[in-house]
């Protein structure tokens, strides 16, 4: 949550009826609370203003100019800490934003795929792995690594999954954001993403305990891959006799080596070309997101469908991920629950 994040960076707040009090960091002396951040079950939820200072804005806008981030960096960050956000019937259109932030926040998708499309061509290189990352497989009887194989456990997880994706932990890690800032990273499992060639390219993170950033996608800076250019575990399921797209590399693990993982309901102009370059045209192509994004669903679907018919549409009876049903359950679902995502499996999807 956004105040989770507020707490984190700035400390304990004054908890006053519909408010929480901070001392605001963007003025000096900042000791004297006088940031106000709404906390209702309103669409101004999460919305602050200082009295000292003047400024104010949205969760989006906080932490673009606290982490001295972009749009779409500030979301990431954000996701981090469980925060959902829900376009445009989050932010009424007052004076709280700039025009050009509010027109941000009524897109659906951001960002310039032509600019990804040019990044493709360049040769890439990974984003720095989080400081004191450790291989699992290489800690098996490592007593600080019991708690993280647990976790592995009740998730579902397998040795097999550990060694293959060469999935790692940190215990107190900092990582370093492109805007000078820091994040710290407390008991997080760390996810690698590998090439075709087998060579690791991206990294993100799940907390396997109560924390106040839940999971974490690596900060990317130019010239280096991102989640909008790397897609979990796509280098075995394109192998493999179809794909399942799905949002967290979670779910990805628990489907096995068809699952693939694209790091959020938003997938890129480039995510869609590394699936439809890696399939063949007979391999069916399964989108199964959770059920609360149909519009995503909906607008990934016909993406794919316009240029590889064998696209399927998952439309689950059940509110719960893959990883919380289980692989036996959530692959009776695909077998008993998809629909071709032509007009009339839209039409299924949208009902």
């Amino acid at each position: 949550m956004f105040s989770d994040l507020l707490t984190n960076e700035l400390g304990i707040p004054k908890d006053i009826e519909h408010e929480l009090r901070y001392n605001c960091p963007f003025c000096e002396p900042n000791h004297d609370y006088k940031l106000y951040v709404k906390v209702s079950d309103d669409n101004t939820n999460g919305l602050w203003i200082c009295f000292k200072c003047g400024r104010k804005g949205n969760p989006v806008s906080f932490v673009m100019e606290y982490f001295g981030v972009s749009f779409e960096e500030a979301l990431e960050i954000l996701e981090g800490y469980g925060y959902r956000f829900q376009n445009k019937n989050y932010i009424p259109k007052d004076d709280s934003l700039t025009d050009e932030e509010y027109l941000l926040l009524l897109l659906d998708t951001v960002g310039k795929p032509q600019m990804v499309e040019e990044r493709e061509e360049q040769k890439l290189t990974p984003p720095p792995l989080p400081q004191g990352f450790k291989l699992l497989s290489q800690n098996l009887y490592n007593p600080e690594a019991y708690p993280f194989l647990v976790y592995c456990h009740k998730r579902g997880f397998t040795l097999n999954d550990i060694i293959r994706h060469n999935i790692g932990y940190v215990l107190d890690s900092v990582v370093n954001l492109p805007s000078g800032r820091q994040i710290r990273l407390n008991n997080h499992l760390v996810f690698l993403t590998h090439g075709d060639d087998g060579q690791y390219q991206y990294w993100n993170t799940r907390a396997i305990a109560e924390s106040y950033i839940k999971s974490f996608n690596a900060p990317s800076s130019d010239g280096e891959y991102s989640k909008k250019n790397t897609i979990f575990n796509l280098n075995i399921a394109c192998k493999t006799p179809q794909v399942v797209i799905t949002e967290g590399v979670p779910d990805a693990l628990t489907l096995g080596e068809s699952g693939v993982g694209t790091f959020g309901k938003q997938v890129t102009d480039a995510q869609i070309n590394l699936i439809l370059k890696s399939v063949t045209p007979e391999q069916p192509i399964y989108v199964y997101l959770d059920k609360d994004a149909k519009n995503e669903i909906k607008k990934l679907s016909e993406r794919l469908y316009e240029r590889h018919k064998e696209t399927y549409i998952v439309i689950s009876p059940t509110d719960k991920d893959p990883n919380s049903i289980g692989k036996e359950k959530a692959w009776e679902i695909i077998k008993n629950h998809s629909v071709k995502a032509d007009g009339v499996g839209i039409i299924k999807l949208m009902l």
